[in-house]
């Protein structure tokens, strides 16, 4: 199947979790998008495991970032609205140099009466193919980095979707909002990476074993983070629209 080409250009962090101020608006005052070089983050471990090339050291904090990401499923972009095109039902996400979509939270249609409506998460393997075009009202995500709109749409609505990412694999930079909350936790994956490499001179599998238990501390606290967000579990708030308007 082909598909249309969705542009990523990551919107800002996805921080608010409360009716106020919804995900993907970036509140005044709090930290700003953007990135930071991983040759400025990693300059603590470089420290703490000198044998180590600073290659080696870098890879490694990348490694950990990513690592993190995908096991807790806490970072989260918004995507620029994007619209529709007629009787195209797959799109993919294009590309970004630090970003990768591993999944989608939520998307919207705008309706032709300018409302917008929330899309339900949908298996492709139920989607009927003879189901004729019509409004969208399910989204399933598609590895790697599509989605697919179902039913197809008959006409060019705007829809809007809010993406869980993760760092690629050739990362220069890490986004500002995982490294203000997850900076020690990444270090310590990248420490308990490195020490692992038994042939090299700074292995210490003693070292390795406490920076990976203090790494899976991080990422415990970023899917217990990410569940209250999303008014998972037992947390008792009123629910946060998923898509900023």
């Amino acid at each position: 199947m082909s598909s249309g080409t969705f542009s990523l250009v990551p919107g800002p962090p996805s921080v608010a979790i409360d009716a106020a101020s919804f995900a993907g608006t970036q509140i005044a005052g709090l930290l700003p998008p953007g990135f930071t070089s991983i040759s400025l983050l990693c300059l603590d471990v470089a420290a703490r495991v000198k044998e180590a090339p600073v290659p080696i050291v870098q890879a490694a904090y990348a490694r950990a970032a990513r690592d993190l990401c995908k096991r807790s499923m806490w970072l989260k972009r918004n995507i620029t609205n994007q619209v529709l095109t007629i009787n195209q039902p797959a799109y993919n996400f294009g590309s970004d140099p630090n970003l990768e979509v591993i999944g989608i939270e939520a998307g919207q249609i705008q309706q032709q009466n300018l409302t917008w409506i929330n899309l339900r998460p949908g298996d492709p393997d139920n989607f009927d193919p003879n189901m004729k075009t019509d409004l969208p009202t399910y989204y399933s995500y598609v590895p790697e980095g599509s989605v697919l709109f179902y039913p197809t749409p008959n006409a060019a609505y705007l829809s809007a979707m809010e993406l869980t990412v993760q760092t690629s694999l050739n990362a220069t930079a890490i986004p500002n909002d995982l490294v203000s909350k997850f900076n020690i936790y990444i270090e310590e994956g990248a420490m308990w990476h490195l020490y692992m490499m038994d042939k090299e001179e700074w292995a210490n599998m003693p070292l390795a074993m406490e920076a990976k238990q203090n790494f899976f501390e991080g990422v415990g606290m970023a899917r217990s983070w990410k569940d209250k967000a999303n008014q998972q579990g037992s947390v008792r708030a009123t629910p946060r629209p998923f898509i900023a308007r």
